[in-house]
């Protein structure tokens, strides 16, 4: 159900029925009608999800691989946090470095800068969330590195907002972001420049 997997992940119901639906959508999850389970209490019953055949075969083809690469970053962030000076300033420098690797592979010049890292940040797995009344507002419902960066925030958040300010910055004019660590229930919150 959304509320048992909310509580499993840690999330906020509403970002998992969001990520739920998606998942329906692309036919790796399936949904059970909840009219056909027996009443079982007060209210509506809950929606059941369950993997299909697609989804497991999604889960079999890169899982392990991605797991893998989730553990690796994060011992490097236990060992940049360990090594002493000041790894947030390392962690910044790495992250810049690798957005501009990203930026430097190229994607659509024409897409306001905004735009262009909300995308990016999607892909990456952090949910963002543009706030309505505040566009330059981000809210990162979701972290690819949640365990590191629970354990770790100054290296692992410093990392993503050396990548937030490496794709932005460009024709050598530096360009910085502020990223509030677990700022608001269920997200880090990223201010973009104007």
């Amino acid at each position: 159900t959304v509320g048992g997997l909310a509580a499993h992940l840690g999330g906020h119901p509403n970002t998992v029925r969001h990520h739920l639906g998606a998942l329906v959508a692309d036919g790796l999850v399936t949904s059970e009608d909840p009219s056909a389970r027996p009443p079982g209490g007060p209210g509506r019953p809950a929606t059941h999800y369950r993997v299909t055949a697609a989804g497991e075969a999604a889960l079999g083809s890169g899982a392990e691989m991605v797991e893998e690469y989730v553990a690796l970053a994060g011992a490097f962030a236990d060992r940049l946090a360990a090594h002493g000076g000041d790894p947030g300033a390392d962690a910044l420098t790495v992250g810049r470095a690798w957005g501009s690797a990203i930026a430097a592979r190229g994607g659509a010049t024409d897409v306001p800068p905004g735009t262009r890292v909300v995308g990016l940040l999607e892909r990456l797995g952090f949910s963002p969330a543009p706030e309505a009344e505040a566009p330059r507002t981000v809210l990162l419902r979701t972290c690819p590195l949640l365990d590191a960066a629970r354990r770790h925030p100054e290296v692992v958040c410093q990392v993503h907002r050396g990548l937030v300010e490496g794709v932005l910055t460009s024709g050598g004019v530096d360009v910085e972001v502020e990223l509030r660590a677990f700022d608001r229930p269920g997200a880090c919150v990223l201010e973009l420049p104007q």
